[in-house]
């Protein structure tokens, strides 16, 4: 098995997914608890478009190391890309209990529930980011633009700044900048 994975790592390292997928996929045969095998067939499986096969995957890496947090963020990322959202809530909430120091999970909680116009709900998982990270841009852009949404301006143009702030080479700076403008000329 220690074989297999070390050659899958290889082909992974020099972009050949589909030969790395298939010696991931042997190092589960071989050895079905090899560690972190099937989460990496399924990082794989995903990057390769078979989500199936990566779904799969990573609930047998959640089985075998269920205190493991990465394969939760990644079928969160999976369900979330699929707009199967009550699981991905699920997969980004187990990730936060193990780990709730991040902002990821977070952020993505804030976008899924902002997709679905929970905005109550999104605009409490952007600030708890931005109390894990005070100079988390994607966060003050978010609630700015979710703030312009529900027509509280005062709180947009502060989340818009304060994304200047911390973003001031963003591609995107001039246009937030206009609809600072925009706001504060009403």
């Amino acid at each position: 098995a220690q074989w297999y994975f070390a050659q899958a790592k290889i082909y992974q390292k020099a972009g050949n997914l589909v030969e790395a997928f298939k010696h991931f996929k042997l190092t589960t045969q071989v050895n079905f608890n090899y560690p972190l095998a099937h989460f990496e067939t399924a990082q794989m499986a995903a990057r390769l478009g078979r989500t199936g096969n990566a779904e799969e995957e990573y609930l047998k890496e959640i089985k075998i190391n269920p205190h493991l947090k990465e394969p939760y963020l990644a079928l969160g990322n999976l369900y979330a890309s699929q707009n199967r959202f009550a699981n991905a809530q699920e997969n980004f909430r187990m990730y936060i209990r193990l780990d709730p120091s991040g902002t990821e999970a977070y952020l993505k909680l804030g976008t899924i529930h902002k997709l679905q116009k929970q905005y109550d709900a999104a605009i409490e998982f952007y600030k708890t980011a931005l109390e894990k990270d005070p100079d988390e841009a994607y966060a003050y852009l978010q609630l700015g633009i979710i703030y312009r949404e529900l027509d509280r301006k005062s709180d947009a143009i502060e989340a818009f700044e304060n994304y200047i702030r911390v973003s001031p080479d963003a591609s995107n700076v001039k246009q937030i900048k206009g609809i600072i403008e925009t706001l504060k000329s009403y």
